[in-house]
């Protein structure tokens, strides 16, 4: 935010993600792999129900915007890297255990 405030010409909306669009389902599987936990079980919503076309749906977000413009480094560069991070963080403020830091 500081960065575009900074440095867009003009009034911009900025996209922000990684830029390495996934299934939500890989997500959760990727967390349940790093917390050494069950990966979840997916449960396909009934047709007429407004999950069902949100889970057909695909949306990508651009960001070459964010990149151009900004003078900008991503501290992760995919979403693998962020939650390596936050799971080591959460390891460390609450010492359980159980946390796959394996890439």
């Amino acid at each position: 935010v500081l960065l575009a405030a900074e440095f867009a010409q003009t009034p911009r909306t900025y996209l922000v993600s990684d830029g390495h669009p996934l299934k939500r389902s890989a997500y959760y599987n990727e967390v349940a792999r790093r917390l050494n936990a069950p990966r979840p079980e997916y449960v396909e919503p009934d047709v007429s129900a407004a999950a069902a076309s949100r889970a057909e749906s695909s949306k990508r977000l651009d960001i070459r915007r964010l990149l151009t413009e900004l003078p900008l480094t991503l501290k992760y560069p995919n979403y693998k890297h962020g939650l390596k991070a936050i799971l080591a963080d959460e390891a460390r403020a609450n010492p359980v255990g159980g946390v796959s830091d394996a890439d």
